[in-house]
């Protein structure tokens, strides 16, 4: 029996038609300290992505990211809605002198940019 589950598994797992994003190449995200108040802190959020521009799937517009206690419970703070600020083409760097890499893809960035107002954290902070 033990036999014929683990031929099961490996017979749908190599028969699985060949799938892969190619949608998002990279990104980074930052955020800086803006101001508080007695109960709050603001926190100006940015998120730079580069993605693939012979996919379909279109940067989204707003991103959500979530807030966490950074803590054992890793609980949510909140969801936040993050709007892009600017989208535009980029033109991938060579490989240089000694590389014989040639980038031939098209990648578009789109920078979101959003102030998010928080509860002011315990001292173990938060997670983004």
């Amino acid at each position: 029996m033990r036999l014929l589950k683990i031929l099961s598994i490996l017979t749908a797992f190599f028969c699985t038609p060949f799938v892969y994003a190619s949608h998002i190449l990279g990104g980074s995200m930052s955020y800086t300290f803006v101001s508080e108040n007695a109960s709050t802190q603001t926190y100006r959020v940015r998120l730079v992505l580069y993605r693939d521009k012979s996919s379909a799937t279109q940067f989204d517009n707003p991103i959500t990211i979530g807030i966490h206690k950074n803590d054992n419970t890793k609980a949510k703070v909140g969801s936040y809605q993050v709007n892009w600020i600017s989208k535009k083409d980029v033109t991938p760097p060579s490989g240089g002198s000694g590389c014989s890499f040639t980038p031939n893809i098209g990648i578009e960035q789109a920078i979101y940019e959003e102030d998010i107002v928080v509860p002011k954290p315990s001292a173990t902070g938060y997670i983004v």
